[in-house]
């Protein structure tokens, strides 16, 4: 069996993509730009295609920064399972 993806029971996830701070000439912006919409593009694919979600609902989840509890994030295919707490 392959590697499972676990969330602890209280788990926040977040859908989004990191702050960026960029500063420089209209050049240095323009490149930056193209390089965020890049990693923005492969976050999406990868998210798609691992959680079997289409590409469209991923896309729009990650511009609105869609936070998922861990039953959430287990039901959209993120993690695999959700660890129980201990008692």
């Amino acid at each position: 069996m392959g590697t499972r993806r676990r969330a602890g029971a209280s788990a926040q996830i977040r859908l989004r993509l990191p702050d960026l701070e960029v500063r420089g000439t209209a050049a240095h912006l323009a490149d930056e730009a193209a390089h965020l919409e890049r990693v923005h593009a492969a976050l999406v694919d990868r998210l798609a295609r691992a959680t079997g979600q289409e590409r469209q609902l991923v896309e729009r989840d990650v511009a609105a920064g869609r936070s998922l509890t861990a039953d959430e994030a287990r039901d959209y295919g993120i993690v695999d399972e959700v660890a129980l707490r201990a008692r």
